[in-house]
């Protein structure tokens, strides 16, 4: 069994975030584990993710 692991890297793109984790969590063979590495966003990305995903 093949484990798929995915790495986001983000800055002050919130929106844009969001919709790439979408399309990571609905790829025919999902992920087992999404990192996402935010580099010091100022537009609320770690709480956007907190609130959203885990």
């Amino acid at each position: 069994m093949t484990k798929i692991a995915c790495v986001i890297v983000t800055f002050n793109r919130k929106a844009l975030l969001a919709e790439a984790i979408e399309s990571v969590l609905t790829q025919p063979e999902a992920p087992e584990y999404v990192f996402v590495i935010d580099n010091a966003s100022t537009d609320g990305t770690e709480a956007f993710i907190q609130q959203q995903f885990l």
